[in-house]
C-alpha cells in the first residue's frame, strides 16, 4: 500500500514494476499513446467533495442528541441499503438461525440503529450528496480532459495488502477488493492479466492491471483488452497446475428429502420445522 504522497509505482512489488512496464511497452507497440499525467490527488479535500470523510450532517434524535455524523458518501449509501432492506433482511435471516452464535453475530454486525439513521437523513441532504458527488465526478472529468485522456491503465492490486491509514479504518477488515473511487465516480474499471508474479507465494499467480474510463466508456474499455488479448495472449491463456488433492472421503448424499429441517438453507424450511417441533 502507498504511503501519503508518495506515488504508488514507487511501492510495486518487482515482479509487479516489471510486468507494468512491459505493459504500457505492449500497449505502445499497438499504437497507444500511452503518457503519465498528474491527475488529481485524492488528498485534497477540496478535489474529492463526495468522498471527503468530512460529515455534512448530524442525524439527530428525538430529543437532539447526535445518532451519528455522517459524510456524503454514507447519506447516499444508507439511503440505498434502506431501501433495499439491506440491514432488517440480514436481521430477518438471523432470526431463524439454529445457530446462536451466528445469530448474535450477525445482529451485532446490523442493528437496528442504521435503519434509524437512515431513515431520519432528510431528503434535503440526500440532495446535497448527490450535487457533491456530481461536482467530484466534474472535477476528476476536468482532469482528463485537460490531458486528453481517453481512458486510464492503472495497477489496482498489489502483492500485499497493508492495514488502512487512520484510527477508525483500522478496525475494519483488510480487503484486496477496496478502493472505492470507481464507485463514487461511476466510472467502469476493467481488469485483465498482464503477467505473474511470485511475491509472497510458493507459486507464481496472476498480475492484473485495469483499464479506467469515465461514465459510458465501456465499449471501448471493452474493445482495448480485446485488442490487447488478442496480440498478448499468453496471459489470459496460462492456467495454473492442477492442485493436489487427497482421496475423497466416502459419504452419503442427501436426497432433498432426508435433509432434515434444521439443516436446510431455506428459512420457510427451518420456521416450519420449529412450527411442527412445538
Amino acid at each position: 500500500m502507498s504511503s501519503s504522497g508518495q506515488p504508488p509505482a514507487q511501492s510495486y512489488d518487482e515482479d509487479y514494476s516489471a510486468a507494468f512496464i512491459r505493459f504500457k511497452d505492449q500497449l505502445e507497440t499497438l499504437g497507444a499513446r500511452v503518457i503519465d499525467f498528474p491527475w488529481l490527488d485524492a488528498e485534497i479535500l477540496e478535489n474529492i467533495p463526495y468522498s471527503s470523510p468530512e460529515p455534512i450532517h448530524d442525524v439527530q434524535n428525538s430529543d437532539g442528541s447526535i445518532l451519528m455524523r455522517v459524510n456524503a458518501q454514507a447519506v447516499t449509501s444508507y439511503a440505498n441499503q434502506l431501501e433495499t432492506r439491506h440491514w432488517s433482511a440480514v436481521r430477518d435471516f438471523a432470526d431463524v438461525l439454529e445457530n446462536q452464535d451466528d445469530r448474535d453475530y450477525l445482529l451485532r454486525r446490523y442493528p437496528e440503529l442504521f435503519d434509524q439513521v437512515a431513515s431520519l437523513i432528510p431528503v434535503g441532504i440526500r440532495l446535497e450528496a448527490e450535487n457533491r458527488r456530481r461536482l467530484q465526478q466534474g472535477h476528476f472529468e476536468k482532469a482528463l480532459n485537460d490531458y486528453q485522456i481517453d481512458f486510464m491503465m492503472v495497477l489496482p492490486l498489489g502483492a500485499h495488502v497493508g492495514e488502512r491509514a487512520g484510527a477508525l479504518v483500522r478496525t475494519l477488515p483488510v480487503q484486496r477488493m477496496y478502493f472505492d473511487m470507481p464507485n463514487a465516480l461511476a466510472w467502469p474499471m476493467l481488469t485483465l492479466p498482464i503477467g505473474h508474479g511470485a511475491t509472497g507465494v510458493p507459486k507464481q499467480l496472476p498480475v492484473t492491471a485495469a483499464f479506467w474510463g469515465r461514465r459510458f466508456s465501456e465499449p471501448l474499455l471493452v474493445q482495448a483488452a480485446i485488442d490487447f488479448q488478442t496480440h498478448y495472449s499468453e496471459y489470459h491463456t496460462k492456467a495454473p497446475p492442477d492442485p493436489d488433492f487427497a482421496a475423497p472421503v466416502a459419504f452419503h448424499l442427501w436426497t432433498l428429502d432426508e435433509i432434515p429441517w434444521q439443516y436446510s438453507a431455506d428459512p420457510l424450511v427451518i420456521a416450519e420445522g420449529r412450527r411442527k417441533k412445538s
